[in-house]
Order: C-alpha cells, then sequence, then structure tokens
C-alpha cells in the first residue's frame, strides 16, 4: 500500500494483501528488496514478472532519490517461453558455443569476423547490439560440441532448452534474441544502504550502488550478500530508537483514495495499459537509443498517464493492478527520462545519436526524483561518495 513517511523519516508500511485485501500496518525501519523493474518489460525480460516495479514506484513517488535508472543490461542469449524469456547462460559460448544468421542458405558467423576467434566471448552489451544489428535473433549452435561436454558442462542449459523450448541442443541450434536481464540502476543509497529517507534502506538489484553502467554475473550474488549485511548491521544498530508510531490517519487517507478510485468505472481496461507500457519501453529503451526515440517513449508514457487519470478501477483484476498503475508508469517515465539526459554511450546505454562517451560524465550519476504531477527532476552526483 504505500509507505509511511513524516519529517523525511520512514516510520513503517502499510501492506495489503492482494488477494484478501487485508491490510497490515508494520512499525520501525523498512528494507525494500524488490528485485529489479522487469514490470516496466512485462513478460519480456529473464526476471520474474512478480516483481513488477510497485514498491520502488512508491517510494519515487515518497520522495526517494533513484540513479542510474537509464543503466539495464540486455543479455544476448533468451529464448522466449510462456511468460518470460529462457536465459541461456553464457557457459554456453564459454564452452565453445557459436552464434551465426544464415545468409545465402549457409550459416554466417558474424561474431567471428568482425571480432575474430573469440567473438563470440564479447561483453554482453557488445553481443547484444551485433544481434540487434542482425535483426534481432540469431542462432546459437551447440551441436557440434562432444555429448560428454554437454552433459558434463552445460546440463542446465540442455535441460531447460528441452523442458521449456523442446530444443535438442545436441542435435539443433539455439533460436536466441537479447532480452532484459538486469537494472543496474535504483534507489540511490549511502555506503550504509539508506536511502535519503531516514530509516528507508534497499539492497540488492532494487539498489543502485555496485554495478555502474554495466555488470558482471557474479557480482549481484556478492552485492546481495553484502548489501543485505550492511544494511541488517546498521538497522540492528538503532533497535529501540523507534516509537511505534500512530497510523490511523494514513490508514484512513488510503482507505479514503480506495474508495474514491472503485467508485469509478473506466473503458480502459488496466492490463491492457500495462501491456502498452511494456511495448512502449522495449522499443524506445532498447539495445540502441536515440533522441528521436526516446523523446518519443516519454510523450508515448505521458500519453498513457493522461488515461490512467481515467482509469481508476477495473474490476476484472485485482485492485492491486489499479492501485498500482499511476506510479509504475510515473517510474517509467523517469527511466526514460534519464536516458534522454545521458547523451553519451557507457556500458549498456548505447546511444546512436552519442556513440562515444563523454568524459565528463565518467564518474556521474544522474538521479531522479519526484517532481509532482507525474514530473522528474534530475541532479548529477559524482557517484556514491557518501
Amino acid at each position: 500500500t504505500g509507505l509511511v513517511l513524516r519529517d523525511g523519516r520512514c516510520l513503517g508500511a502499510e501492506i495489503t494483501d492482494a488477494f484478501t485485501d487485508v491490510r497490515t500496518r508494520l512499525a520501525g525501519p523498512v528494507l525494500l528488496a524488490a528485485g529489479g523493474l522487469t514490470g516496466f518489460f512485462d513478460g519480456m525480460t529473464t526476471g520474474s514478472r512478480t516483481n513488477d516495479g510497485n514498491v520502488q514506484a512508491i517510494a519515487f513517488a515518497a520522495g526517494v532519490r533513484f540513479g542510474d535508472l537509464e543503466m539495464l543490461q540486455y543479455h544476448p542469449t533468451t529464448v522466449p517461453i510462456a511468460g518470460k524469456r529462457l536465459l541461456i547462460s553464457e557457459a554456453a559460448r564459454g564452452e565453445g558455443g557459436r552464434l551465426f544468421i544464415e545468409r545465402d542458405g549457409a550459416p554466417w558467423y558474424f561474431m567471428e569476423e568482425k571480432y575474430g576467434a573469440g567473438g563470440n566471448l564479447m561483453t554482453r552489451d557488445i553481443v547484444s547490439r551485433e544481434i540487434d544489428a542482425q535483426g534481432g535473433r540469431a542462432w546459437l549452435d551447440l551441436s557440434f560440441l562432444d555429448r560428454a561436454v554437454i552433459d558434463e558442462r552445460l546440463p542446465e542449459v540442455r535441460d531447460l532448452c528441452e523442458k521449456y523450448a523442446g530444443i535438442d541442443v545436441t542435435r539443433e541450434p539455439i533460436p536466441v534474441q537479447p532480452s532484459v536481464h538486469f537494472f543496474m540502476g535504483g534507489l540511490a543509497v549511502h555506503s550504509n544502504h539508506e536511502t535519503n529517507i531516514q530509516n528507508l534502506f534497499a539492497i540488492g538489484e532494487c539498489a543502485s550502488m555496485y554495478h555502474g553502467a554495466n555488470r558482471i554475473g557474479g557480482n549481484s550474488l556478492l552485492s546481495a550478500i553484502y548489501s543485505g549485511n550492511v544494511a541488517s548491521e546498521e538497522i540492528s544498530s538503532r533497535k529501540g530508537g523507534m516509537r511505534h508510531p500512530d497510523f490511523s490517519g494514513d490508514l484512513e487517507r488510503e482507505r479514503e483514495l480506495l474508495e474514491r478510485n472503485m467508485d469509478n468505472r473506466s473503458p480502459f481496461p488496466v492490463m491492457y495499459m500495462r501491456d502498452m507500457l511494456a511495448e512502449t519501453m522495449q522499443k524506445r529503451l532498447g539495445i540502441v537509443r536515440s533522441e528521436e526515440n526516446l523523446a518519443q517513449g516519454l510523450s508515448d508514457i505521458d500519453y498513457d498517464l493522461s488515461i490512467a487519470e481515467r482509469i481508476h478501477y477495473d474490476s476484472s483484476v485485482m485492485p492491486y493492478f489499479n492501485y498500482s498503475l499511476t506510479a509504475i508508469l510515473t517510474l517509467a517515465r523517469a527511466t526514460v527520462t534519464c536516458a534522454l539526459e545521458r547523451r553519451e554511450s557507457r556500458g549498456a546505454h548505447y546511444r546512436s545519436d552519442y556513440p562515444k562517451m563523454d568524459e565528463a560524465l565518467r564518474f556521474a550519476t544522474i538521479i531522479a526524483y519526484n517532481g509532482g504531477n507525474y514530473s522528474v527532476r534530475l541532479d548529477k552526483e559524482r557517484a556514491y561518495e557518501s
């Protein structure tokens, strides 16, 4: 439901069970571990659809500062399956897997032709851009590898492809395409993982701190464990320092808001609006970006927000989806705004109109925060010195 904030401090959270509508009041410091903003690309990412970004959107609306929102990583080798994208590990290429597309009726190993023998092992952002340049789809061939190598070194790839895509990797290539995989940006935190709101913490993928403009897979596990330890130690050190707040006024305001929303009806289905957002983000905040494309994405989201103002209740879905739509659209707008502001190419953020890195932005983090009435305010700061 939301965070309880007073005088720049987080006093707790109000949580509503999406299935039963039972509301619970929790007092004390709040730690957010909500994962990435995969709901922006609903069903088009390797992450869980349950991480829809609503928790982060609530924090954004409450005045929490966000950093590096424009930095999101596409993984070059995924396979579309029901509800998400199946990740094909880089281990497949590490063991000798080769990427190709068909040209003149024969395999063309485009990565090897451009980058040499090690072309298939280039970084995720480069491989994703090269596949995008070839139409967005390619084949990953493991079938020439010795069966023992596949069974001993790539059993997960073999089993997942067979179970979810019906592909026998020992006999046929895997059809792959880049998909959103990891969000380097998120809630801007200090070294103790506290946000600009006192007693509100963020850890793991929903926090922005460790990955910068790119990210190596193993770093995520390390950062999640470390950030969890740091935040828990900080919170434990404050135990007993907060009195139980009176939530009655906050709950009453939320109840009135929900009742007003449920008194309205709209011809626009909420899930249709979410699908529109996913399509906009996929098309406008893609692997290769430009001023024109990003500006159109901003316009599309502004249009969605204008419609969302008239969508207050869709009885065909759970109240949660009604409740969270506007906040998610607003944070998506902030993400596109940050990508527009960073007029350079760096790591996973590639601008066709600004293909080089800008030295002036080398250590700059673009900070976004709520400007009111769906607007976004931006600051450029040297990254995470405090």
